[in-house]
């Protein structure tokens, strides 16, 4: 086992505890080394992580990462799509769920420091509509979404199954993390109080968050 990427996996446990999530214990990390992938285990108790908490498979062996951990389904889709990739996070974060229940894309950070790098952050569409098992529809629903829209630089979200994320270390996928959270957050006011109908974010919020992106 690669020890600097089973520390990685470790670190980015460590902090998505920060967050205080009541669920926080089915967030899923994934490393990709070459040939193998380093994930963690499926529930476990995030209040004693230890090494014990994360498998290595050889990442062509479906079989075995389906029977240890079936959400990893959806990571090896994001290896496979996405080449700069190297880690990839499912974070159990509250905003994050509950915008992705709306099932609707986040519109781009702003139209003030908008450029043809920031994209909207996309919503799959929903797990129900595949007649399988949910890991694998959840996994067959992000290679749909990520094949038919252009790269984004943040993630996007599983309609009513939270967010995915990735990145080609842990500094940049947790700052996503943080980013996005964050974002979902504050749409999710937003379109209460405008009742959907927006396009961009505030002035304030955008000004907020260009700041926030550069400062994590």
């Amino acid at each position: 086992m690669n020890k600097a990427s089973e520390k990685e996996v470790l670190s980015i446990l460590e902090k998505l505890k920060n967050f205080g999530s009541e669920a926080i214990n089915n967030s899923i990390v994934s490393i990709k080394e070459k040939n193998i992938i380093l994930y963690s285990n499926f529930h476990r108790d995030l209040s004693k992580i230890s090494k014990n908490d994360i498998s290595v498979s050889n990442i062509k062996d479906i079989e075995e990462i389906k029977k240890i951990n079936p959400m990893i389904l959806s990571h090896l889709v994001i290896y496979k799509k996405i080449k700069k990739a190297r880690i990839v996070v499912q974070p159990d974060l509250m905003w994050c769920n509950i915008w992705s229940m709306t099932g609707e894309k986040l519109p781009k950070i702003s139209y003030l420091h908008a450029t043809n790098s920031q994209k909207d952050i996309p919503c799959t569409n929903d797990v129900l509509d595949y007649d399988t098992d949910f890991s694998t529809a959840i996994a067959e629903t992000v290679y749909k979404t990520i094949s038919k829209c252009e790269e984004n630089e943040l993630g996007l979200f599983i309609k009513h199954y939270g967010s995915i994320i990735w990145g080609v270390d842990s500094k940049e996928v947790f700052k996503k993390t943080t980013i996005i959270e964050k974002l979902a957050k504050e749409a999710y006011f937003i379109k209460v109080a405008m009742n959907g109908q927006y396009k961009y974010m505030p002035f304030q919020l955008s000004e907020e968050l260009f700041k926030y992106n550069n400062e994590v």
